[in-house]
């Protein structure tokens, strides 16, 4: 039973270097979604849910995954003090439980967002409670915009539903 798990582990290991990464890297998901600036269109992209990586990949796939964004903003902010090993697994953990329905066109929104200084400047460290809290104010903003976005197209849905059927005349009884 020991050598079945490994050798599933080692498949979604090998699957996730193969196919996963090349599509959606962090500097592959940089480049590609270097366009998407607004909660709308990280919501409205097509890309893979933490929930989806986790399934197809293997969740220690999906840490390596949240880690090595973590990585690059330290490694982007040129921090004094690096994040060690410990720091990067258990935010990425806390990422993988608590915001498991963000796509990578979000991840890849909030990270950006940190890196033009959204989220207030750093003083030479980075905390797993700071990322943690991106992650917070960006879930609740994304909340209220997917609120509005369905409020608005269930009013489109009404009113089209309105013009396309209008309700049928008919003769009242009492007057013919």
């Amino acid at each position: 039973m020991e050598n079945i798990q490994k050798a599933d582990k080692q498949e979604l290991a090998k699957n996730y270097e193969t196919n996963f990464l090349p599509a959606f890297g962090v500097y592959k998901a940089m480049n590609d979604l270097r366009e998407i600036r607004t909660i709308e269109k990280a919501v409205m992209q097509k890309t893979p849910s933490i929930t989806t990586i986790r399934k197809e990949f293997g969740e220690q796939n999906v840490q390596k995954y949240i880690m090595s964004w973590i990585l690059f903003l330290d490694e982007f902010l040129d921090l004094k003090e690096r994040g060690n090993e410990f720091r990067l697994s258990e935010t990425a953990n806390f990422i993988i439980f608590d915001y498991y329905n963000l796509n990578i066109a979000d991840i890849n929104l909030i990270f950006r967002r940190a890196m033009s200084g959204h989220y207030g400047k750093f003083y030479d460290r980075l905390s797993g409670a700071t990322i943690l809290s991106w992650f917070k104010d960006y879930f609740e903003e994304r909340c209220n915009i997917c609120e509005m976005m369905s409020l608005q197209e269930h009013q489109k849905l009404k009113q089209s539903r309105f013009i396309e059927q209008p309700l049928p005349i008919t003769a009242n009884k009492k007057y013919q």
